[in-house]
């Protein structure tokens, strides 16, 4: 079963401080959390999802997804 974990809830030990990252394409996006695994889900353009902070190095270099 595929993993649909959200960024909504976090693991335990996981670090609380959550950022922001808003979505700029023009499609829909799945990316997944190179370190929890997680799958965060951008519907359309302008969608926001917290992503952990370890997971944060996954989606900080594409370039349809900004830091807010």
């Amino acid at each position: 079963m595929a993993n649909t974990n959200t960024a909504n809830h976090l693991s335990p030990g996981a670090p609380s401080s959550n950022t922001v990252f808003e979505y700029i394409g023009k499609t829909a996006l799945t990316v997944t959390g190179g370190f929890t695994g997680r799958r965060y889900r951008f519907n359309r353009p302008g969608d926001l999802q917290s992503i952990d902070p370890r997971d944060i190095s996954s989606v900080i270099n594409i370039p349809v997804i900004k830091q807010r």
